[in-house]
């Protein structure tokens, strides 16, 4: 008789892969973190949240009989991504995916209202960290045998909403960065695309629409295989924005 444990084994997709999910306590990172132990990989999640990490690094360990590495940190300071590539580097030798889902949607008001402080606080999150990520971490990636990167954005990007001005701008400029990352990595094997994940039921969307009808949204748990096919070393995708219809 085939060992059943052996069979599952081999229907891993993310086996010996090590992951990076920045968000990993939201509704998406923390779904994102789960399937991906599922199929195999090592999760590093890092959250500001310690106590929704260590509920989820609990869910993993169940699913996974392995632990999460947590990374209860801030990456709006560069330094502090700069200690989390060398704890990698030194630990792991490579980052084979980097998942980012960490966002703010700041304070919305008119663009005439928006404070600096309001302004430099969600492009700190929503752009700066996710470049000091790519520049950080470029030879981690390039360590490894297929690296896939995937960012998280959304549909105010590119279409133009009142009051969601620094939040907007803030991910159209994370579009194009993003976009000319995988454009400078065409030759190499590093795979470089974005998500918008449509309306999806979270804790931040109910701060910003309380109220809403949740029939209307999909949940994080419905979008996690888009995630996991860009995920996937058979994935040659670069340089593409997927948008989930619901």
């Amino acid at each position: 008789m085939i060992n059943q444990n052996i069979m599952n084994n081999q229907k891993k997709k993310l086996e010996g892969k090590v992951a990076v999910i920045t968000g990993a306590s939201g509704s998406i990172g923390s779904a994102v973190s789960l399937k991906f132990a599922e199929e195999g990989a090592t999760i590093i999640g890092i959250s500001r949240d310690k106590k929704l990490l260590l509920r989820l690094d609990d869910k993993i360990k169940i699913i996974s009989n392995r632990n999460m590495i947590i990374v209860n940190e801030d990456l709006t300071k560069p330094e502090m991504i700069e200690t989390i590539g060398q704890a990698i580097q030194n630990r792991f030798g490579k980052i084979d995916i980097l998942v980012s889902t960490a966002a703010i949607t700041g304070n919305l008001s008119p663009v005439s209202h928006i404070t600096d402080n309001d302004w430099n606080s969600v492009f700190a999150i929503n752009l700066l960290s996710n470049f000091n990520l790519l520049k950080t971490f470029d030879k981690l990636f390039r360590h490894s045998k297929k690296a896939h990167l995937i960012f998280t954005t959304c549909r105010q990007s590119s279409l133009p909403k009142p009051f969601w001005g620094a939040y907007g701008a803030s991910k159209a400029a994370l579009e194009q960065l993003v976009k000319i990352y995988a454009k400078e990595m065409e030759d190499t094997t590093v795979f470089t695309n974005l998500i918008d994940p449509g309306p999806v039921s979270s804790k931040l969307r109910r701060n910003v629409f309380p109220g809403e009808n949740p029939e209307l949204l999909s949940n994080a748990i419905d979008i996690v295989d888009h995630y996991l096919e860009l995920a996937q070393d058979s994935c040659k995708r670069n340089g593409e924005l997927i948008i989930v219809k619901k």
